[in-house]
């Protein structure tokens, strides 16, 4: 996993919905996200892990995305309640990351999953996003356990 600046959102697509357009090296993707800015990117083996974030007066949303290095979206996640800004990352292997949220002390981690699995489990359904509810999963969202 390797630190990437590629990524950019610029324009809005749907204030409602408060969806951006995402471009790749200045070039629109095509790609309509969640949130206002790209708060983390890096390179994985299946392509590009983004995370984005949204600040607003009932709290900071964020979303994860999995993109295939040609641009497709291939999960996306979004972190169930209204936590802070994403801080404290630490690369736990080539395929995961830990962090925490502002403001609160637990620690969560996020894995690109080595092949695409499919859950129905309450706990990863409450992470999902619309139309990827139940896709195979290739992203892995945990809250994990203090010690």
């Amino acid at each position: 996993m390797e630190h990437s600046t590629a990524f950019s959102i610029e324009s809005l697509v749907s204030e409602q919905e408060g969806q951006r357009r995402l471009f790749y090296r200045g070039k629109d993707t095509g790609i309509a996200v969640h949130g206002e800015r790209v708060s983390l990117q890096f390179e994985v083996s299946r392509g590009y892990l983004l995370a984005t974030d949204r600040d607003s007066y009932d709290g900071v949303g964020n979303w994860f995305y999995l993109l295939s290095r040609d641009l497709t979206v291939l999960d996306r996640v979004e972190a169930p309640g209204s936590f802070g800004f994403i801080q404290n990352v630490t690369l736990a292997n080539a395929e995961k990351i830990s962090f925490t949220y502002f403001g609160s002390g637990e620690k969560w981690a996020l894995a690109v999953l080595p092949e695409p699995v499919r859950s129905y489990s309450k706990n990863h359904l409450r992470c999902r996003i619309n139309r990827y509810m139940f896709s195979p999963r290739y992203l892995q969202l945990t809250a994990m356990k203090a010690h």
